[in-house]
């Protein structure tokens, strides 16, 4: 709550709709989606949102890692750091 508190901007309303495989369809840089499969932010969305996200933009990668709530990159952030250093060295 405190950090949501001192953010500039409430990113909530727009992660929390449709919104994001629409924008994915109108972009064009590369994307990837990192969740955990413990993120009770997403509640029983986690496949659907990263089906959708795909389906705009079929060459997007998305990766779930076991073991990980809303905050991965700290959980497991060996594992995301790799996934993003690989990502980002084939762009």
């Amino acid at each position: 709550a405190a950090n949501v508190d001192r953010t500039r901007f409430d990113s909530r309303p727009y992660s929390w709709s449709n919104l994001t495989p629409q924008y994915l369809g109108e972009t064009d840089c590369p994307f990837q989606i990192i969740y955990g499969d413990h993120d009770t932010s997403v509640g029983d969305d986690l496949e659907y949102r990263i089906e959708t996200a795909l389906a705009a933009r079929p060459d997007g990668e998305a990766e779930i890692l076991p073991n990980c709530g809303h905050w991965s990159m700290y959980e497991a952030a060996g594992a995301v750091n790799d996934l993003m250093i690989d990502f980002h060295a084939g762009t």
